[in-house]
């Protein structure tokens, strides 16, 4: 795993002088993200253990053994033959949002500057949201609960502030994506509310595992979003350049 994450890091310092590399591959990742589903659905069908999606959180099937009480919070049997591969799609989900971010941060950007603090601000906490995730991959809870919860945490909350800052500084200049980006982050705030207010809340505490799934895969709709919106428009510049030279 660690050869994936340098490799990631190789490919930035790569890309730092090609800007059109750069929305390429930004866009190519933000589009990689919601396949971490493909991985967790035979996941889920494949527990040795009986496993709720609805209840449980996604990092159960990232543990690496079979049993009860498997890390502190888990006072039932877990068993995810899977493990391997979740812990993979964790990493690489969250690797391909941080790498996006950084690739595409100039979409933040008004009309005529390459960079703008908002954008910046946006896809640095972009960044911390698919390391957070990536982390769950690198830390199982079985194995580092305390490194896994605690690294988890963040990506639960910064993508939030992410979306309103991007909102704003693409109002004017991109108030499709602009929509598209509150949206997104009104679904965020939503769900996250229910997070917090699950253990207050009776009954809601039984919707635990489908809430912190849609707080995860708004994140990977909005990129994918983002990513079409960033593929449209670069083919309408590449069409208007090439109309220019003939």
């Amino acid at each position: 795993m660690s050869a994936v994450v340098l490799g990631c890091l190789a490919l930035c310092v790569a890309l730092r002088r090609r800007p059109a590399a750069r929305t390429i591959v930004g866009a190519l990742a933000w589009t990689l993200g919601i396949a971490y589903f493909a991985v967790e659905l035979p996941a889920v069908a494949a527990s040795a253990a009986p496993y709720d999606p609805l209840v449980q959180p996604m990092s159960d099937l990232g543990v690496t053994t079979c049993g009860t009480g498997t890390y502190p919070l888990a006072d039932y049997a877990i068993c995810s033959p899977w493990h391997d591969a979740v812990n993979w799609a964790f990493l690489l989900s969250g690797l391909v949002v941080a790498l996006g971010a950084w690739c595409l941060h100039p979409v933040g950007a008004r009309p005529g500057a390459h960079r703008s603090r908002r954008s910046i601000l946006a896809a640095t906490l972009l960044v911390t949201w698919g390391l957070s995730m990536a982390s769950s991959g690198l830390f199982p809870a079985d194995t580092h609960f305390w490194t896994h919860t605690l690294l988890a945490v963040p990506g639960m909350v910064v993508h939030i502030p992410a979306l309103l800052v991007l909102r704003a500084a693409l109002r004017d200049a991109r108030p499709g994506l602009a929509r598209w980006t509150g949206i997104c982050a009104t679904v965020s705030i939503a769900t996250l509310t229910g997070v917090v207010a699950a253990p207050l809340v009776p009954g809601l505490g039984e919707l635990g595992g489908l809430l912190q799934r849609l707080l995860y895969a708004v994140v990977w709709v909005w990129t994918l979003g983002v990513a079409a919106a960033t593929a449209v428009t670069a083919a309408r510049s590449a069409g208007a350049q090439h109309g220019r030279g003939t």
